[in-house]
């Protein structure tokens, strides 16, 4: 999905369990930068938000 401020993320987890996925974002997007913006723009509460490393 496109969030308002530009940045595309997609969104992936279980069906059945909606409180838990992961958070992707473009490469060339700041990851901080795009889990701020994802939670301004969705309502989501910083307090669900775990930061993970991406891949080396």
């Amino acid at each position: 999905m496109e969030l308002r401020s530009g940045e595309t993320v997609a969104v992936i987890g279980p069906v059945d369990s909606p409180e838990s996925f992961t958070l992707l974002a473009r490469n060339e997007d700041d990851p901080a930068t795009a889990i701020e913006h994802f939670l301004q723009f969705t309502g989501v509460p910083a307090d669900k938000v775990e930061p993970r490393a991406g891949r080396p």
